[in-house]
């Protein structure tokens, strides 16, 4: 999937959406129809803080404001179908420009989903509180929050899914 990625942002630099339908297509190809994965792909631009992205069935980002809030995107209209469900099918893109101290938080279902001892999960809103409540100021101190809060409250139970968290922030703000 990796390869597939680096060629669709190769083939097409300027349009995500058409960079995921093409990951999709190759993937809906190559599949035999049993299986799909799910993908958010973003693209920063560090001189404009403008991050675009499109998305493959995958939950949406959180959004931790410089005030130390936290929003979801409604993205109803931007998710599409997971890769691997329907060729041609027609991605689109969402644009948000990062305000000073503004971190953005992605992160797949193993930690929503995250199961405790009695098998309850973790859920999207303890994500959102745990991210609100993060002490931490650098992206890596908030993403270290929530793993720390994941672990505990699985509590050595057996993990039944992948667990994936990329966090970064952008300087300056309110959180210094």
């Amino acid at each position: 999937a990796s390869a597939i990625c680096k060629v669709a942002l190769l083939n097409h630099p300027d349009d995500l959406a058409l960079a995921v339908g093409e990951m999709n297509n190759e993937i809906c190809d190559a599949s035999t129809g049993a299986s799909f994965l799910t993908l958010t792909l973003a693209v920063l631009n560090p001189d404009t803080h403008r991050m675009t992205r499109a998305n493959a069935g995958h939950m949406s980002p959180l959004f931790r404001r410089g005030d130390g809030s936290v929003e979801e995107p409604t993205d109803d209209d931007v998710r599409g179908y997971p890769l691997g469900i329907a060729r041609d099918y027609p991605y689109k893109t969402t644009t948000n420009e990062l305000a000073p101290g503004e971190a953005v938080v992605f992160y797949s279902d193993g930690i929503s989903e995250a199961e405790d001892p009695r098998e309850e999960l973790y859920s999207v809103e303890r994500v959102k509180e745990q991210v609100e409540a993060a002490k931490g100021e650098t992206a890596a101190e908030i993403g270290e929050a929530l793993l720390e809060d994941v672990r505990r409250h699985t509590a050595g139970s057996r993990q039944s899914d992948d667990v994936s968290l990329v966090v970064f922030r952008r300087k300056g703000g309110g959180l210094g």
